[in-house]
């Protein structure tokens, strides 16, 4: 059950209350709760929204990468959201299922290109262990990534945990059905 109060739905503005219906009709079927306890800041997480679809599928960092950053944070964080949602632009670029469901042993898999699987070793360490991101790590990083590219991935998944964590903690996250 959400740690936060829950809002009716007729109190949720015209925007959050479309979220709403579409989380519970739209596979993978979450209920509603999200936005309905979101929908407490709806100025907020509008503003939240702007930053985060157009840099999440744009930007100079594949979509492919930041979708497979995004879900190896989902795994990471037991985010149901995160780990069973799936974004259209990274899809649309070749993004299979099949990859999906090596991303567990994704440094032994010939399915993840090198910079892949820098990125993804990027999003454990700052998920897990940033303290371990040492020179010989950001040279191995910069030999993928410009630098640009390393601020962009960085505030990603930096975003990608923060929310994710947030979900869970305010206890939004019971799945209707499970995938």
């Amino acid at each position: 059950m959400a740690r936060l109060s829950v809002l009716g739905k007729d109190q949720l503005t015209p925007e959050f209350a479309s979220l709403a219906e579409q989380a519970e009709t739209t596979p993978p079927y979450l209920k509603a709760t999200v936005f309905q306890v979101l929908g407490h800041c709806p100025e907020m997480f509008q503003s939240y929204f702007q930053f985060y679809f157009p840099w999440h599928e744009g930007g100079t960092v594949s979509p492919v990468i930041k979708e497979l950053v995004r879900l190896k944070i989902g795994q990471l964080n037991d985010c149901f959201t995160c780990k069973g949602a799936r974004f259209a632009a990274a899809l649309q670029k070749g993004l299979t299922e099949d990859k999906i469901a090596e991303l567990d042993s994704y440094q032994d898999s010939n399915s993840f290109t090198l910079q892949e699987k820098i990125a993804l070793r990027f999003a454990e360490l700052v998920a897990l262990d940033h303290h371990a991101i040492d020179d010989d790590f950001m040279r191995s990083l910069r030999a993928q990534f410009t630098d640009a590219q390393i601020v962009e991935l960085g505030m990603m998944i930096a975003e990608y945990i923060g929310f994710g964590r947030l979900v869970m903690v305010l206890d939004l996250e019971r799945p209707v059905c499970t995938l």
